[in-house]
């Protein structure tokens, strides 16, 4: 034996030990066996083995495919861990970063310190490991207490698209608004665009698809797709819900029953959402409402007819906006075979002026079905037989240019197919306009003092007209004591009446024109007769002259004429009467009557002046005369 083994050879207390000195890996690590050789056989007798571990650290480990590894998601990946020096074999443990729990591998052992001893970590990557981190630990019993070696290796995994629609699934839009499919992508490698497509077939190329002005068939499933290489393509279905408030659909716009049917009809319903009432109403009657898609109606009368309204409501709650009540109805006529009823003419109290135009219109309640025809008569007493005579057929009738004859009695009534309905009957009145009889005389001469002078103011109208006669804008009334008015009505003949006022001067004649004012019948006329009066004394004509104008405007205005007629027949009459110039006529100053005639629809004034003439004597006895 070297100087670097001794052996402790002691048979007889059985002792056989073997002390190695300054042991080297290469040469000490390794097994030893202990014999014992039987006497004269060399047979063993007994044997002992024992291996020898010369204790070294392991090198740092290394990371096979790198400490940077590219993998593919769901493509398993081996992450293969070695060291190489360590005796005995290191024990070699994988780790997540962040954990402590040992991951499971596949351990081989190098078996001598120049062998490496490996441990394989099998991963089948996902999105989530991307970048995550995982630590090998080398340690052996030749390392201090505490003492690991150790290396990490971080994965880079590429991943297959995720698809995110948006912003809402389903996205709720109202119809004819703008709506905006939202499609994010999450992979690695990046994708360069997207695939929208609707029951597969392609529709846009974009992250953001938008629908202008959406209507119901645009609703339904679309779907986003990515494809970034990697041999799986990514997608997602979205919902577009679109909104609309009820559409109400009705088969007929019309519904004929005979009287005492049950009528039954039908609503027909769609809308999204679904709507929260369905109802029925009935133009003109607030107080009729039914419930339901079915209207019904038992026993129908005439009227029952008229027109429904199938009415319904739903509420609409579109992607980030208010809450909108949809309101969709459809109406339907209900026309219900009856006879014609009361007929009624409306105006029912029409008056039109002579020259003008009238129309008169005929209606029925109930108006009857069918359509009934309209009927007119005039001045008929009594039922109605089959000689009388038919004046006009229609739902109106005009008279295009009233005259005194057109006056009487209208009638109409509606006959259908079921029979005739009640007659309504009106009366016509038919207005004149006032007019003067005759004109007035143009001069007239008398003396300063002179008694029964007289005035007359004559007219004729329809209705009767009205005289008034005005002095200094007031009214003359008969209780004056210094003028007596005669007014006398005479029949001309047409309900025309003729009417003559006599404006009679009790005391002396006064230097006054006096005005006659008549109106009625819906016109106005005029006239202007200067008078001359003679006087005795002297005239004084060095006092400034004064102006005194008399002025008539005559608009008619008659409440009871017709809006649809032509224009009443109106003279409207401005006279700037005569030019009063006052002196020292005696010790009275001149004074204004005006005769007015009214009747009850209408107003016209007429002036009567007169003009003054003074006579007087000078000295030498011959007359003078000035007229003022």
């Amino acid at each position: 034996m070297n100087n670097k083994l001794n052996l402790d050879f002691r048979p007889s207390r059985g002792i056989y030990d073997l002390q190695i000195k300054n042991t080297s890996y290469n040469r000490d690590n390794g097994r030893f066996e202990c014999r014992i050789k039987a006497k004269g056989t060399g047979a063993d007798v007994h044997q002992e083995f024992y291996n020898l571990t010369v204790l070294t650290a392991p090198h740092p480990p290394m990371v096979t495919p790198g400490n940077l590894a590219v993998a593919t998601e769901e493509k398993p990946l081996e992450l293969t861990c070695s060291s190489i020096g360590g005796s005995p074999d290191p024990m070699i443990t994988w780790y997540r970063e962040g954990s402590t729990v040992p991951l499971q591998s596949y351990a081989l052992k190098g078996g001598s310190k120049n062998h490496y001893t490996n441990a394989t970590l099998q991963i089948v990557p996902r999105r989530a490991d991307d970048g995550a981190k995982y630590k090998c630990v080398v340690w052996n019993r030749a390392m201090p207490e505490g003492h690991m070696l150790e290396t990490s290796v971080t994965l880079n995994v590429n991943y297959y698209p995720r698809v995110e629609v948006g912003p809402q699934n389903p996205l709720k839009v109202e119809r004819d608004h703008v709506a905006k499919l939202d499609c994010r992508v999450d992979a690695k490698p990046m994708v360069s665009n997207v695939r929208w497509s609707r029951n597969g077939q392609y529709v846009s190329a974009t992250p953001t698809h938008t629908i202008y002005r959406v209507n119901r068939h645009h609703a339904g499933k679309y779907t986003c797709s990515a494809d970034n290489g990697l041999g799986k393509t990514g997608e997602k279905d979205i919902v577009l819900d679109v909104l609309y408030p009820p559409i109400v659909f009705i088969e007929s716009k019309t519904h004929e029953a005979e009287e005492g049917e049950t009528v039954l009809i039908r609503c027909n319903v769609t809308a999204n959402p679904a709507p929260i009432n369905v109802e029925w109403l009935k133009e003109g009657a607030p107080d009729f409402r039914y419930t339901g898609e079915l209207l019904t109606l038992g026993s129908v009368r005439a009227e029952h007819a008229g027109n429904y309204i199938c009415r319904s409501v739903n509420i609409m709650q579109p992607f980030s906006s208010k809450r909108v009540e949809g309101v969709g109805n459809s109406t339907v006529a209900l026309l219900v075979r009856h006879r014609p009823g009361q007929a009624y003419i409306t105006p029912n109290k029409p008056v039109v002026h002579v020259g003008n135009g009238v129309t008169l219109t005929c209606s029925a309640n109930p108006p009857g079905w069918p359509v009934p025809q309209y009927r007119w008569f005039r001045d008929m007493d009594g039922d109605i037989g089959n000689t009388q005579k038919i004046l006009s057929q229609g739902p109106q009738y005009s008279i295009p240019k009233a005259h005194l004859g057109s006056e009487g009695k209208y009638h109409c009534h509606a006959v259908n197919e079921l029979g005739i309905g009640k007659i309504a009957t009106i009366i016509l009145e038919v207005h004149q306009p006032p007019q003067f009889l005759a004109k007035l005389q143009q001069h007239m001469t008398r003396r300063v003092g002179d008694v029964d002078y007289a005035v007359t103011c004559s007219a004729k109208g329809k209705p009767t007209p009205q005289i008034r006669w005005i002095k200094d804008g007031t009214e003359i009334l008969p209780t004056r004591k210094m003028f007596d008015i005669r007014t006398t009505p005479t029949d001309a003949g047409g309900g025309v009446v003729a009417v003559q006022s006599i404006l009679r001067f009790r005391g002396p004649l006064e230097a006054t024109p006096p005005t006659c004012n008549i109106s009625g019948g819906g016109s106005s006329s005029s006239g202007i007769n200067p008078m001359q009066q003679q006087h005795s004394a002297r005239a004084n004509l060095t006092n400034q002259p004064t102006i005194a104008t008399a002025s008539s405007t005559n608009n008619y205005n008659n409440n009871n004429h017709l809006n649809n007629t032509n224009t009443p027949h109106t003279t409207n009459n401005t006279n700037n009467c005569t030019t009063l110039k006052r002196g020292h006529l005696g010790n009275r100053e001149r004074e204004r009557e005006r005769c007015q005639v009214t009747a009850a629809t209408a107003a016209t004034t007429t002036a009567l002046a007169t003009t003054i003439t003074t006579t007087s004597r000078n000295a030498k006895g011959s007359n003078k005369q000035q007229q003022h």
